[in-house]
């Protein structure tokens, strides 16, 4: 009797025929995994009684892959419209969850990295920053509600001690991120192509301010593209 074919095993499929130098194939293939496929948002969390076929799961991981197999065959403008309708998907649902803000991070570095194979370095730096900048954001919304309870109850003393580690963990993060020479570094690193001048001291307090929220988002980017000029 005839199976049919998992999106799981569609996507392998496509894998496959990438590396054999089939990508247009591939294209053809990993479209019939996503037509079958169910997207699983990144803020759902499956647990292993779930009546949930995982084998037919699409995660954002696999639908970019299109927009670089796309480009890859030569269709540079159909592989950035491909991802940036998966960027505005994503930015609504990011309005409800951290998680989305973290597969939004995601999604602005693969962007970036076909507008680095298309030479458009300013463009592909402008979303480094962005990807960095939202990853930065979604770490410091994940700080944890402090427990409440009786102090003398030891479940609650347990929860209360995991509230402090988490928050400590959180905390480092964020330290790290924002601190300045990680953020030159960081900036140094992704601007060798450019052929403008940057105040890096500018581009690092913006992105400090990005990740802790302290600019409205609505004007963050013109104020980033005035500092890359």
């Amino acid at each position: 009797m005839f199976q049919k074919k998992t999106a799981r095993a569609l996507l392998k499929e496509a894998t496959k025929l990438k590396k054999s130098g089939k990508i247009e194939q591939a294209i053809k293939v990993l479209e019939q995994a996503y037509n079958i496929g169910e997207y699983s948002y990144p803020s759902e969390v499956i647990e292993p009684d779930d009546d949930v076929d995982l084998d037919n799961i699409i995660t954002t991981e696999d639908l970019v892959r299109k927009s670089k197999y796309l480009q890859e065959v030569g269709k540079f403008d159909e592989a950035l419209n491909y991802i940036n309708n998966l960027i505005l998907e994503t930015s609504k649902r990011s309005k409800f969850s951290v998680w989305e803000i973290f597969d939004l991070s995601k999604l602005y570095n693969h962007r970036a990295i076909i507008l680095k194979r298309d030479k458009k370095y300013k463009e592909e730096f402008v979303d480094r920053i962005k990807s960095y900048c939202l990853d930065g954001m979604a770490t410091r919304l994940r700080m944890p509600v402090k427990p409440t309870g009786d102090p003398e109850d030891e479940l609650f003393k347990l929860k209360l001690e995991n509230y402090k580690n988490d928050v400590k963990r959180i905390k480092n993060i964020l330290v790290n991120l924002t601190e300045n020479t990680r953020l030159i570094k960081f900036i140094t690193s992704n601007s060798k192509k450019l052929d403008v001048k940057l105040d890096k001291n500018l581009i690092a307090a913006f992105m400090m301010k990005m990740i802790m929220m302290d600019i409205d988002a609505k004007k963050s980017l013109s104020e980033l593209e005035k500092l890359i000029k």
